[in-house]
């Protein structure tokens, strides 16, 4: 199977578009979270490959990739990957004590705190 071309122009409205002697680096706009792509070879009809480095973001960039993916065959991408991490994790809700000293202004004073010695 050979890679094929492709305009981002033509997958939705881009919120950039720079030349630069890089490249050409694009924002292409999504509900779900923007697509951030950096197209190195940008001469029109060249077909589009991905390299993805082998670092600490890699599983971000690979969810990524993968919901660009789903945008090029015209599917709903998914969540941005990041987003969904800070959405993941809800924030624990307050007991009934919370809310009253909350709404009195008073704090619990910090739990397991360790004390010092002199």
């Amino acid at each position: 199977m050979r890679a094929k071309p492709v305009d981002p122009a033509a997958l939705g409205p881009l919120l950039a578009d720079l030349s630069a002697p890089n490249g050409r680096h694009v924002i292409l706009a999504d509900a779900e979270g923007e697509h951030r792509l950096w197209i190195r070879d940008a001469a029109p009809g060249q077909p589009l490959g991905a390299f993805v480095p082998l670092d600490p973001d890699f599983e971000t960039r690979i969810t990524s990739l993968l919901r660009f993916y789903r945008r090029l065959l015209g599917r709903r991408s998914g969540a941005h990957p990041r987003l969904a991490v800070d959405r993941a994790a809800p924030r624990p809700a307050r007991t009934d004590a919370a809310r009253h000293r909350h709404a009195a202004g008073r704090r619990e004073p910090p739990r397991n705190r360790r004390r010092l010695r002199p």
